[in-house]
Order: structure tokens, then sequence, then C-alpha cells
């Protein structure tokens, strides 16, 4: 009975074996990605026909397809991060979590996708709002949108999960910054918050407080994620260098987070606006 031989490291049969394992396993997670988008896409519209109940809607505002939309993004884009980190672990990619901290960074990732996906949602609902004033969303196409919005966000987020790396993590928290204090400037009750200070945005005690706040602290969380696993990459010949860095960035993350939880001062009449920030 003859021996299967197998192919020595980086002779060309085995690498020909590589890449078919490597295409064979994008391929499945492709699939997997366009499945989670089916199923968000199918649920979406479901829910805009109970709730709408097949007639016309604004695009923004109470009740509108705007926020519907932006809603269902938020809970596809979590539910797509978490399939795709359980899709790794059961191959056995996805990295070991050994503790509270490590449960903390994954709901925090999972949480910053997806309010990332509402928040773009959102951000288009107000831009198509200004673009169409007093215009209403006819029935067919509010449900094509209500479904195929969500199923791009459950896409894109489940390709994010299986591919996550610090510099995709670094581009979510550059763009879940931006476009949370971009939301809270438009949906801003007064206008004129520019000329006293940014932290203005987060002393009205509404939704658009609500949102900056928010996203100071997830922020937060996403730098110290980065801080603790970018700072071993950092070419040191001494490990308490390496570690003083950690601790440094770290306390950047820590601190921003802390601008959102700060209380305000309260508003005396008669005088400007001022936070303790």
């Amino acid at each position: 009975m003859s021996e299967v031989s197998t192919p020595s490291p980086w002779s060309p049969a085995w690498l020909r074996e590589r890449v078919a394992a490597n295409v064979a396993g994008e391929k499945g997670l492709e699939t997997l990605a366009l499945t989670c988008g089916a199923l968000a896409f199918v649920v979406g519209a479901l829910v805009s026909i109970a709730v709408f109940n097949l007639r016309p809607v604004p695009i923004e505002g109470p009740g509108s397809l705007g926020h519907l939309v932006a809603l269902s993004c938020g809970v596809a884009g979590t539910l797509a991060f978490v399939a795709g980190q359980l899709v790794l672990a059961r191959r056995g990619a996805a990295r070991p979590v050994r503790g509270v901290l490590d449960v903390v960074d994954l709901v925090a990732i999972a949480v910053a996708h997806g309010a990332v996906a509402l928040l773009l949602a959102t951000l288009l609902a107000e831009i198509f709002a200004l673009g169409f004033v007093g215009a209403s969303v006819y029935p067919l196409s509010g449900v094509v949108l209500a479904g195929a919005v969500p199923a791009v966000a459950a896409y894109l987020t489940f390709t994010s999960a299986t591919h996550l790396s610090l510099q995709s993590l670094a581009v979510v928290l550059a763009a879940f910054l931006s476009m949370g204090v971009l939301t809270s400037t438009i949906t801003a009750a007064d206008p004129q918050w520019w000329q006293v200070h940014l932290s203005e945005l987060g002393t009205t005690g509404d939704l658009s407080a609500s949102a900056f706040n928010g996203t100071l602290v997830v922020a937060g969380i996403l730098v110290t994620v980065l801080a603790r696993r970018s700072a071993d990459l950092i070419p040191s010949p001494v490990r308490s260098g390496r570690e003083r860095v950690r601790l440094c960035l770290v306390l950047v993350g820590v601190f921003l987070g802390c601008v959102g939880t700060c209380v305000p001062w309260r508003r005396s009449q008669g005088t400007p606006p001022r936070t303790s920030r």
C-alpha cells in the first residue's frame, strides 16, 4: 500500500494547495455575507409593510421611512458583526477571548459597526429630505428601500467582521467619530452652537446631545481597543517602553470617553452657555 506524499512547504504544489484553500474560504465567507444581506432585505421589507401598511410615508421626521431604515441598519449591522465573529470562532480563526476586557472590546466594536450603519442611514435620509422637500416615498419604493439599505449594511458589516484588523478598526473609528459628530450638528436644536464650542453639542439634553455624548463614549472605548492591540507592534528593544506607550494611548481613550460622560453646568439666564469640559 503506497503512502500519500505531501508536498514540501513552499513548493509549487504546496503553494497551489494553500491558494485553493484560501479561495475556498473566501468564497464561503462571501456566500455567508450575501446570505446575511438577503435575510436583512427580507426582514426589513416585511417590517416596513407591517409598520406602514403599504402607504406613502415621509422621507424624514417622526414616523418616517428614514427613521425605520436607520434603526433597521443599526440592528442589522450589529447582528451581522456578531454573526461574522461566530463564524470566525467556529473556524478557529477568531482572536481568543481571555477576559472581561476582550468581551468589552468585542461589544464596543459591534456597537460601533451598528452605529456607523445607523448614522450613515440617518445622514442619507437628512440629505434626501433636504433635496426633496415635502415629498413622500411611494409604497413599493418604500418597501424596496426598507429592505435594500439594511441588506447593504448587513453585507458590509459581516465582511468587516470576518476581515477585522487594526487598519480596518481604525477606519471604523474614524468613520464612527466623524459621522456621530456630523449627525449631532445636523440635528442640534440650537443652530448657533458653533458660536460657543464643540462640546456645546452635548449640553442640550435632546437627541443631538445623546448622539454626541454616546459617540464620544464608544469612540473612547475603541481608542483603548486600538491602543491595547497596536502597542505590541511598536518596535522597541525594551518592553517597558511599549507598556508606557500603551498606557498613554489607553489614557487618551479613557479621557475621550470621560468627555461624553461629564455633567454640564446648568445654564444661567442671561449668561452664555458654559460646560465643565
